[in-house]
């Protein structure tokens, strides 16, 4: 996917969808963006403080656009944890990946709210799926230990 515009789009195609304008009910979208992100405790991450800014200035930097298409550098690629993923930085988790997609799309489309509960989901599964593969019970070291055999 590219941020560019193609030959012969309009700008309609990167219009919001009435149901964002919708949920912002009377709230600038800066405070809600604020709000979304301090619910879970992002404002601080990287991706945090990129989404609040492009929030305050009115749209995502070109620099922001091409950063969130590539998975080093995307919502997905930013996590500290230590989540399985392809020699191109795609998390093998196909939840992880979708969402990372969709925060991508939103970035590229300036759709602030959309980025900041992408975000959201990103980190939340990430954190099932980090869970989801620590060892229960007895670990490798233990089990091999050949003074105990």
């Amino acid at each position: 996917m590219s941020c560019r515009k193609q030959p012969g789009q309009t700008s309609d195609r990167f219009r919001r969808p009435p149901e964002y304008d919708a949920e912002l009910a009377g709230e600038s979208v800066e405070n809600f963006v604020h709000a979304e992100l301090q619910a879970d405790g992002l404002l601080q991450t990287t991706w945090g403080k990129i989404i609040l800014r492009a929030a305050q200035r009115g749209g995502f930097t070109e620099r922001d656009k091409e950063r969130s298409q590539e998975w080093p550098t995307c919502a997905c690629g930013m996590l500290s944890v230590g989540i399985a993923r392809d020699e191109d930085g795609r998390p093998y988790d196909s939840d992880l990946a979708l969402a990372g997609g969709a925060f991508a799309q939103a970035v590229c489309l300036n759709r602030f709210v959309g980025a900041a509960r992408s975000l959201c989901e990103i980190e939340a599964r990430a954190a099932q799926v980090q869970t989801n593969s620590q060892p229960q019970g007895i670990t490798w070291e233990e089990s091999t230990d050949e003074s105990t055999v």
